[in-house]
């Protein structure tokens, strides 16, 4: 399957806009930043490509010291 809407996530303190793009990359476009630290994260896209779920943990980003999951709405 591939997606033309691919949102990239990164899993970091702070992150420069600029540093999301590289600007020799053909297939990424609208790079968005969905969280900024916690630990523990990973994500996945559902098969038809209109959900994105990730799981994070962080007391100060996410209010938990256990991993939750979370859903995103692509579409």
């Amino acid at each position: 399957m591939y997606l033309y809407n691919i949102f990239f996530f990164l899993f970091a303190e702070t992150v420069i806009f600029a540093e999301l793009r590289f600007s020799a990359e053909r297939h990424l476009s609208s790079i968005r930043q969905l969280t900024f630290g916690g630990q523990n994260a990973e994500g996945y896209f559902s098969f038809d490509g209109n959900w994105l779920t990730f799981q994070a943990a962080g007391i100060s980003e996410y209010g938990t010291s256990c991993d939750q999951v979370f859903l995103f709405i692509l579409n």
